[in-house]
């Protein structure tokens, strides 16, 4: 197949969408990358540490109760940091490479419906809509298991397909 030639149906039928099975661990992937940026915003003093004391006279039950209730910026301050840097990490690997770090690892790329690999601009909607599934707590992302072409709502609003690579199949200009 020509690099400049769309893909035909059979071109894409050799390629299957990726369902959650595949797309959750490499989710958890892209999340742990942000890791190393959090901990070091904790070792510079940029989030509150006190999250990780608890004091002597308290039991764990009170602890929870006591402070995680009553502190809630301490907590969410650095969850809703790593997770927004996590969008944009994975957001920059797609607009780059059509795959993320973790999309790397389980053989996962990013296409449009046409097969050919996104752009900056699909890349930046469909981190978008990452925000969008975040907002939902996770709803978005859930609605991979019950859609019919194995898309989340970040699928939907960029116009992208989440496709299983092998080796050897596409020339390099399409997937």
């Amino acid at each position: 197949m020509s690099p400049l030639r769309r893909p035909t149906g059979t071109d894409r039928a050799l390629r299957k969408s990726a369902g959650l099975r595949y797309r959750a661990p490499a989710l958890l992937i892209d999340a742990l990358v942000a890791l190393p940026v959090i901990s070091l915003a904790y070792a510079l003093g940029i989030f509150d540490s006190r999250l990780f004391k608890v004091p002597d006279d308290w039991f764990w039950s009170e602890w929870i109760l006591g402070f995680w209730l009553d502190e809630r910026q301490v907590i969410l301050a650095p969850l809703i940091s790593w997770w927004g840097l996590s969008i944009v990490i994975a957001t920059i690997a797609e607009a780059l490479d059509s795959r993320s770090l973790g999309g790397r690892f389980f053989g996962l790329v990013v296409s449009d419906k046409s097969g050919f690999k996104i752009g900056p601009q699909l890349a930046i909607w469909r981190g978008l809509g990452a925000l969008l599934n975040s907002l939902s707590l996770g709803l978005g992302y859930l609605w991979i298991l019950v859609s019919n072409h194995r898309r989340g709502w970040h699928d939907g609003v960029s116009g992208t397909l989440v496709l299983r690579d092998r080796v050897g199949e596409a020339p390099e200009d399409t997937l």
